[in-house]
């Protein structure tokens, strides 16, 4: 078995794309009377938010690297 150096890459391009999935099933989740299910979305939403921004922030890093190139970044976004 030959491993594939870009294989953790990939994992984390669909991990990216499985959040801002999660995100946007949270953000269309409408607030209720009840304020501990209200906190608790608003909680994880901004969870959310942030882990999305993070690993945007590691994809640029790593297309600056030219670990990612522009052809997976492409696909992460779709």
């Amino acid at each position: 078995y030959k491993a594939d150096p870009s294989e953790p890459i990939f994992y984390i391009l669909k991990e990216k794309q499985s959040a801002e999935e999660m995100l946007k099933l949270i953000q269309c989740i409408p607030p209720t009377e009840n304020e501990e299910a209200n906190r608790k979305r608003k909680n994880n939403n901004r969870i959310y938010q942030e882990y999305v921004s993070t690993l945007n922030d590691l994809i640029d890093k790593w297309t600056s690297l030219r670990l990612v190139g522009d052809k997976e970044r492409v696909k992460s976004s779709d």
